[in-house]
């Protein structure tokens, strides 16, 4: 499942930093430990005030569903 998980973290670095306006991406959560399974990955990103988030939570639906 890990690896699963990790194979889609280039895909949507790759996608969010193509956007305008987008400061860090950060993982973390249970992906960034040694637990065998983890659920899910987790991503902070840190934008501009003034961000139009719409395309963001687009890439984070996107990703959502290659995950499952």
């Amino acid at each position: 499942m890990r690896e699963q998980l990790l194979s889609h973290l280039p895909w949507f670095v790759s996608a969010v930093t193509k956007l305008s306006g987008i400061r860090r991406i950060a993982l973390l959560g249970s992906i960034t430990t040694s637990k065998q399974n983890p659920n899910d990955i987790d991503f902070l990103v840190v934008v501009d005030d003034d961000l139009d988030l719409e395309p963001l939570a687009r890439l984070g639906r996107k990703i959502k569903g290659r995950a499952q």
